[in-house]
């Protein structure tokens, strides 16, 4: 039987998509710099599906590309070679356990969902990124996603406490009991994370969720020079125990924004700190004190 027949057993017809014009997201990046071309996108349901979708694949003599919600900016989820776009966005169980503060997600749920999920229990998730409402958990660990708070949480391996994958074979490798205090063998999830789809496709995953902190501040504090606002970073980050975030910005992007936005630069200054702080109660005086208190005084 042909590739796109045997697929079609797999997943269902409908899963197996061929049309180009529907296709065309699949096969660009956000930024458009990266474009491809794919035979078909497969949208298999489970991770035994996952595995009949390789394991075809692989008798064929086809390459695949596994995605998310293709919200890279490097081109790492896009068939630049015509490879088979294997699509997780049908993954979508999410299953929180408050008394663990741990949540197990399919790969096609988005971090926004899984925000939401957690935020229902009274926790977060403290993994976060603009692109939450598309991006993917499966693309996030694929890549160990960074985010907004890896100052105040981590990355995403910081996150994976275990993992559900399918090698190139069609095996499926399991587990997901979320044992924090593991010291058993290879850490398999810490290795998958960040892989990009090289060792497996990542079809579950076992996650920490972190408590909730519903009040928040946010401050842009300027210096005269890159070395001053790298120091009271540092010493933001020594004792500001509500310290969420923070982001430096240069004059000249700064400048860029603005310009394209059409407004003037909120603050003039050669460095600018972008300070977030979030706590059970509101922060503002206390990261007000703590920017009033730096060694050298912000503009």
């Amino acid at each position: 039987m042909s590739l796109l027949g045997d697929l079609a057993d797999i997943v269902g017809g409908v899963h197996v998509v061929v049309d180009a014009e529907r296709n065309s997201a699949h096969c660009i990046d956000w930024t458009g710099r990266f474009r491809g071309e794919t035979p078909a996108v497969v949208r298999p349901a489970d991770a035994a599906e996952v595995a009949a979708v390789l394991q075809v694949c692989a008798r064929h003599g086809v390459a695949v590309v596994p995605q998310g919600g293709n919200t890279g900016l490097v081109g790492g989820s896009v068939p630049l070679h015509g490879e088979v776009v294997v699509s997780l966005t049908r993954l979508q169980h999410c299953v929180v356990d408050a008394v663990a503060q741990q949540a197990t997600v399919g790969a096609g749920v988005t971090i926004a969902a899984l925000q939401a999920a957690a935020e229902a229990h009274g926790l977060a998730y403290g993994v976060d990124f603009a692109a939450r409402d598309t991006a993917t958990v499966g693309g996030s660990v694929a890549t160990n996603a960074g985010g907004i708070r890896m100052l105040r949480h981590g990355d995403t391996r910081a996150q994976v406490l275990g993992v559900e994958a399918v090698l190139a074979d069609g095996s499926i490798i399991r587990r997901l009991s979320g044992l924090e205090k593991d010291n058993t063998g290879y850490h398999l999830a810490g290795l998958l994370c960040g892989s990009e789809g090289t060792l497996g496709v990542v079809t579950d995953v076992r996650l920490r969720l972190v408590r909730r902190h519903p009040q928040r501040c946010v401050a842009l504090a300027g210096f005269a020079t890159v070395a001053a606002a790298v120091q009271a970073a540092a010493q933001l980050r020594r004792e500001c125990e509500t310290l969420d975030a923070v982001e430096l910005m240069l004059a000249p992007g700064m400048a860029l924004v603005a310009s394209r936005l059409a407004v003037a630069p909120p603050v003039a200054a050669p460095a600018v700190l972008l300070v977030e702080a979030a706590a059970a109660e509101d922060p503002t005086a206390s990261l007000a004190a703590q920017l009033d208190a730096l060694g050298e005084s912000p503009l």
